[in-house]
């Protein structure tokens, strides 16, 4: 055809070969054509068109002309290109309706307007489509066979209402960005691409799945419109961000190849099988998100979600985990976890996050805050099982909200510090907390524990120099060994609020000094104390579990020994490690009636009168050196006995004795208050009464039995009223 202003083939056309040059209007073809030779067109200004139900043009197809290119008007037609087909080279607008086909060739298409349903194959052939759109049209775009193995592109954007994909073993490549109506899932057996620059924006408003494919490479902007996205196995080329508009979203195995990826579900529940290659991760909101295997990230930002971000599989974050202020909560619950940055490169993680933060769900996971932790700047709470620890240097902290025990827990800070607001078990479990447990060849812990309240199963401080203080009220239901060698401290706000329980028993005689201020307790379980600082009013009590002290110093302090009834004994021993201070140096001394017995053997001060109430034995010293001062006054009546040796003294406060035991040499010393005893036993033994000058009288109303008596002078009067033996001779100086 040449020279035409306008050409119309109205019926069937079967030619060998096709040549169109120098029209100016318009050629149509409209019945099925057969072209078996070839199709020739020139670059003249002449519209085409193909709308024919079957057509067939041979060898390879390039369209020159100059102006629009329709190539079907029916979801029923179908042309196929033998050889291939190309359009980019002339037409100025491109149109296709039903089929439109290669032979296993080529098939390059500039932009394209799809005026019905329509069908793109081409075998084995490559496929490259500028871009394509229904328009205002509402139509499916159906792409290859099931024999199809050419890798189908849109190089610009993709518009339809539906777009279907055969399955074939062939890729689909979306690189300039799509909207798509209606739910797509593509079932090709190859890749699928969506997005090629981070600025591609792809939309799948009625939903997105490609888990049948073998990968889906991504780029640029994801979106769904409250419909479900799924991807299978996906690897980033670029930045990507994944958003369903409160759709579900589930991401198969990601490999990010170091780019950032984003997730926004707004309030639909997001998935992701596992993150790799280092990349950076960021959670903008969602309904609860759960990374359920490895994750291996740069820096992880968690901006919003409604519910829990849970990374559930071994956790990698290189560089920082960054959590904004809003309400959701954090769970790690990995078997190994590492969480921060190479040594000296980031701050300590803070958790911002105001719902709870979970660090472990079994006693065998291991997370790592490498440059410290911290869950008091916005966390509800901290769930903790396992061993948490940081990079060990000072500095380094682990400092936690009110923590509850799901797991057995511990925590290692090396030369950093431990600051846990309270500790609890779960209920109904007896799950503890170890401190300290630093690794096989790494340096001795060095960094101070301090807890406040606590209910725990057990509690194991290991070994090394540094401080535990338990703050608030507590109970620990086995026996308790403090191995850290540093202080212990037990309450800070006297026994009138703080109560701290070790059921199974206490030691703390491997410290270097044990500081109270609450009520510290066993139940009817040994406690072993070294020594002891009062910082208020304190009060020990075991049961019926024997309680020892090495010292206790208070001078302006109250300290309650044992509770009603109880019959432990106490043991107060002034045995301070080659140090012989006194045994007890405290304001006040009250003894809880019960038939305990109460043993002071290396001396005491006590400020106030002190009344023994204990119905069992009280043993005052246990050398004759030891000095035993009550300045506001002694008494021991109540008890069932006195065991003395050394200096008995008050500071001219009366002394009141029951029957008493003299175990070395004695005295007994008030100055000028009067000293009443019910008797004295002490065969062999040297009991002196008063000293010179003293004025106080001194009555024994019993049996005297001692070895040798000593007076001074003094004006005061000495009455013995009982019988008797003192064994050497005797010379009252009193006078």
């Amino acid at each position: 055809v040449a020279s035409s202003s306008s050409t119309r083939f109205l019926g069937e056309v079967d030619a060998r070969n096709v040549t169109l040059t120098a029209s100016t209007a318009s050629i149509a073809f409209e019945g099925d054509t057969t072209i078996t030779g070839g199709l020739a067109t020139t670059n003249d200004g002449y519209a085409l068109s193909f709308t024919g139900s079957l057509n067939s043009v041979a060898g390879t197809t390039d369209f020159l002309n100059q102006g629009a290119l329709t190539l079907g008007n029916a979801a029923g037609d179908s042309i196929t290109f033998i050889g291939g087909l190309d359009t980019t080279n002339g037409p100025t607008a491109l149109s296709i309706a039903g089929t439109v086909a290669t032979t296993n060739a080529p098939m390059t298409l500039r932009p394209t307007l799809i005026t019905a349903d329509s069908t793109l194959r081409s075998g084995s052939g490559a496929m490259n489509i500028d871009a394509l759109t229904d328009d205002v049209g509402a139509f499916t775009l159906t792409l290859q066979d099931a024999a199809a193995t050419g890798t189908v592109t849109f190089l610009g954007d993709l518009s339809v209402d539906r777009l279907a994909t055969a399955p074939g073993a062939y890729d689909v490549a979306l690189r300039g960005g799509a909207t798509i109506d209606q739910d797509t899932n593509f079932i090709n057996l190859g890749s699928v691409t969506i997005g090629n620059e981070t600025t591609d924006l792809t939309t799948f408003r009625g939903g997105l799945s490609t888990l049948g494919v073998a990968e889906t490479l991504t780029a640029g902007r994801i979106v769904t419109d409250n419909t479900r996205l799924d991807i299978g196995a996906m690897r980033m080329t670029q930045a990507t961000t994944v958003e369903t508009n409160g759709g579900i979203l589930a991401l198969g195995a990601v490999t990010s190849g170091g780019n950032l990826l984003t997730l926004n579900s707004l309030t639909g529940i997001a998935s992701v099988a596992s993150f790799a290659g280092a990349g950076d991760l960021r959670v903008v909101n969602s309904g609860g998100t759960t990374f359920t295997g490895t994750v291996d990230a740069g820096t992880v930002t968690l901006d919003d979600t409604t519910g829990t971000i849970t990374f559930a599989g071994d956790t990698t974050i290189a560089t920082d985990l960054v959590t904004a202020a809003a309400g959701y909560s954090v769970a790690f619950t990995g078997a190994s976890n590492t969480v921060g940055a190479t040594l000296g490169m980031a701050p300590t993680t803070a958790f911002l996050n105001l719902g709870s933060v979970t660090l472990g769900d079994n006693a065998t996971d291991v997370i790592e805050f490498t440059q410290g932790v911290d869950t008091t700047g916005g966390p509800s709470g901290t769930n903790l099982a396992g061993r948490v620890t940081t990079g060990g240097l000072v500095g380094q902290d682990i400092v936690l909200n009110a923590t509850t025990l799901t797991a057995d827990a511990i925590l290692v800070s090396g030369a950093g510090f431990i600051d846990v607001a309270s500790v609890t078990k779960a209920p109904l479990s007896s799950f503890g907390l170890t401190v300290q447990d630093v690794a096989m060849g790494a340096p001795a812990p060095t960094g101070a524990v301090s807890i406040g309240g606590f209910d725990l199963g057990f509690l194991t401080t290991e070994v090394g120099a540094y401080a535990v203080s338990l703050l608030d009220n507590g109970t620990v239901t086995g026996d308790t060994n403090f191995r850290n060698t540093g202080v212990v401290t037990l309450g800070d706000q006297g026994d009138a609020i703080d109560r701290l329980s070790f059921n199974g028993g206490l030691d703390t005689t491997a410290n270097a000094q044990t500081r109270i201020a609450a009520i510290v307790e066993t139940q009817n379980t040994q406690m072993d104390l070294g020594n002891v600082t009062l910082t208020a009013d304190s009060t020990l009590r075991s049961g019926a579990g024997a309680l020892n002290v090495a010292t206790i110093t208070g001078a302006a302090q109250t300290l309650t020994l044992q509770d009603t009834g109880v019959s432990g004994t106490v043991t107060i021993s002034g045995d301070a490690g080659g140090v012989v201070p006194l045994s007890l140096d405290v304001n006040t001394l009250v003894t809880s009636i019960g038939p305990y017995d109460l043993r002071i053997l290396d001396g005491a001060n006590v400020a106030t009168a002190t009344i023994f109430t204990n119905t069992g034995t009280v043993t005052l010293g246990d050398d004759a050196t030891d000095v035993s001062t009550f300045v506001g006054g002694l008494d021991t009546r109540p008890t069932a006995g006195t065991f003395a040796a050394g200096t008995l003294a008050t500071t001219g406060t009366a002394m009141q004795l029951n029957a008493v035991t003299l175990t070395d040499t004695t005295t007994f010393v008030t100055d000028t208050a009067a000293i009443d005893v019910a008797s004295v036993s002490g065969a062999g033994q040297t009991l002196t009464l008063q000293q010179a000058g003293a004025t106080g009288a001194v009555t024994v109303a019993g049996d005297l039995t001692v070895g040798t008596l000593n007076t001074f002078e003094g004006g005061y009067a000495v009455s013995l009223l009982g019988g008797g033996t003192v064994t050497t001779a005797t010379s009252f100086l009193n006078d």
